[in-house]
């Protein structure tokens, strides 16, 4: 198995928080630092760790930490949006 580890910041636009540029670093800690900082700026940032299998190439993504405001279906769904209210 391959792991990796990507911070996904969102940004408000509108009445919508949605998904913006992820980002991929080779550690867990790198991974907390970056979003603990971005959250600082953003409405919410998740971290999410991936696994990759190498010889199907299937991808599972699992949260590890969420800061702020984060889609309820996050990171299963494949609408990374969520309206405010």
């Amino acid at each position: 198995m391959q792991t990796a580890y990507i911070v996904v910041p969102f940004e408000r636009v509108g009445t919508k928080v949605g998904a913006r540029q992820a980002m991929m670093v080779d550690a867990v800690n790198k991974a907390r630092y970056l979003a603990q900082s971005l959250a600082r700026q953003v409405p919410g940032v998740a971290v999410l760790e991936r696994t990759r299998d190498p010889e199907t190439g299937d991808d599972v993504d699992t949260l590890l930490e969420g800061y702020g405001i984060l889609p309820p279906a996050f990171p299963d769904g494949i609408n990374w949006t969520i309206a405010l209210n």
